[in-house]
């Protein structure tokens, strides 16, 4: 999935986008197989304690960000979808936090009916994200 920014003539942020490879793993796991190795002896390593503080932060994350889109408030949509683009991108969902870091942008501009539109598609990712990650944790 790829999102393309664009800029109209009016200056106004436009966001598409583009499904290209939906069966594509929402996880690059090369973001987390750096951290495999970086373990105490008799500790889980940081990569599995990255993944697990995802899973456990991330949830109320996005209820925040519903709740947000749902009162409308650009503000708080900014700052949610921030915060949990940050940890997306920490895990390697990389497609998940481009579309936050979209969201992000659309939230400066106050572009709210996009917002709207575009949140489906980040609960959907999210989805994806976290059952990979479950996946992952339980092998």
């Amino acid at each position: 999935m790829k999102i393309r920014l664009a800029t109209t003539a009016s200056k106004n942020l436009r966001a598409e986008v583009v499904q290209t490879a939906a069966d594509a793993d929402p996880i690059d796991w090369s973001v987390l197989n750096e951290f495999r190795f970086m373990r105490q002896p008799g500790q889980v390593s940081l990569r599995d304690r990255l993944i697990s503080l995802y899973l456990e932060t991330s949830r109320p994350l996005v209820e925040e960000l519903s709740l947000a889109v749902q009162a409308l408030d650009a503000l708080q949509v900014g700052k949610s979808a921030h915060a949990l683009k940050s940890s997306s991108a920490n895990v390697g969902a990389l497609p998940l936090a481009q579309m936050l870091g979209t969201l992000e942008a659309l939230a400066r501009q106050n572009e709210l009916q996009r917002i709207a539109a575009l949140k489906p598609q980040i609960d959907a990712e999210y989805r994806r994200v976290s059952v990979a990650l479950q996946a992952d944790a339980t092998c």
